[in-house]
């Protein structure tokens, strides 16, 4: 019978943990998920396929072949819309009042011919250019801890209406 090791579950969560820390950074108007996430995209087909090739899973091999045509349909999809869709650098709505560097930016994602509204996202400065940026599900701020920024001249996101 198959035992799985505990070993290769606290591999898995590492590489979940690294996948969602590492690529929420932004460094200027580079994220660094757009590299990271078709990467470990790879990696993770690369051991489905080494997980079906070994002689050790064979009790689960038809559940590792529905996996893997689940991960190829996923895959062409993800490629199908990296043609199709782009999302802008955006620019800074509001500033924290307490901390000037967390700031909140909209952001623009068009896909086949539309665009829909502006996403939120809560970014602070770590140092420099660099940036943790994670999406907001809401868009209702609280105006007791954000102000507006209006200030043109200091918004490196500005788009000129």
């Amino acid at each position: 019978m198959f035992k799985p090791n505990t070993k290769g579950y606290v591999y898995a969560i590492v590489f979940v943990f690294l996948w969602i820390v590492i690529s929420s950074f932004e460094y200027g108007n580079f994220r660094f998920g757009r590299i990271l996430h078709p990467l470990l995209w790879i990696v993770l087909g690369v051991v489905g396929i080494r997980l079906i090739r070994n002689k050790r899973y064979k009790p689960i091999r038809v559940k590792l072949v529905i996996l893997f045509g689940i991960y190829f349909f996923i895959t062409c999809w993800f490629l199908f819309s990296s043609v199709f869709c782009r999302s802008e650098e955006g620019r800074i709505v509001y500033v924290n009042k307490k901390n000037r560097s967390n700031t909140i930016i909209c952001r623009r994602y068009s896909c086949f011919l539309t665009t829909n509204d502006c996403e939120y996202f809560n970014s602070w400065t770590v140092t420099g250019d660099l940036r943790w940026t994670r999406k907001l599900y809401s868009n209702e701020f609280d105006t007791t801890k954000w102000e507006r920024f209006n200030d043109a001249s200091k918004n490196k996101y500005f788009i000129n209406k």
